[in-house]
């Protein structure tokens, strides 16, 4: 008896695994995650931020936060819908439009008119 009658049995069990592989990796993602850091004044910006982001990619994960006095940076994981970047555009106008509006509630509110450089 040569090996308690095992012989087949890892024959084909190396043939299954072989294949599967085989199959396994040979078989390429075509999403490749990228990286966003965001820059935030505050929190309104950062949900305004990350809504476009998850309407805008297929998919958006936060790697990182961190939080200092008037700054939120965020680390975002993004899979894009397609090889297009221009969201990303999109984002940077979102943020610009989102401080100014912040800016000018904050002037009406306090009756404050828009800061001027004064030259020297």
């Amino acid at each position: 008896m040569l090996a308690a009658g095992f012989i087949p049995l890892a024959v084909f069990g190396s043939v299954i695994i072989g294949v599967m592989l085989l199959v396994f990796v040979n078989h390429k993602s075509h999403q490749n995650p990228y990286m966003l850091v965001l820059q935030c004044a505050d929190a309104q910006a950062e949900q305004a931020a990350l809504s476009y982001l998850t309407a805008e990619t297929k998919r958006c994960v936060i790697k990182s936060k961190a939080a200092q006095a008037g700054n939120i940076e965020l680390n975002v994981e993004v899979r894009l819908k397609s090889e297009d970047t221009s969201f990303v555009n999109g984002l940077a106008g979102d943020a610009r439009r989102i401080e100014r509006g912040a800016r000018q509630l904050q002037r009406r509110l306090h009756g404050l008119k828009p800061w001027r450089r004064t030259k020297k």
